[in-house]
């Protein structure tokens, strides 16, 4: 069960594999970040105002 969720039953080409999507994985998260990321505060403030709304109403 450890060889399939760590390696895709891949031996070494499953590390490498496994490897190079979790690096292009976290290049895209970190890029993403910074794109989304507001120069001001209050940019910050009316982008998060956009979303609490939306999680209040999920939790009900």
């Amino acid at each position: 069960m450890f060889a399939l969720h760590r390696w895709m039953l891949g031996g070494d080409i499953g590390k490498i594999i496994v490897g190079i999507s979790t690096i292009i994985f976290l290049f895209i998260m970190i890029t993403g970040i910074v794109f989304w990321w507001p120069k001001t505060r209050a940019i910050l403030r009316q982008r998060l105002g956009m979303y609490l709304p939306f999680l209040v109403c999920l939790q009900k």
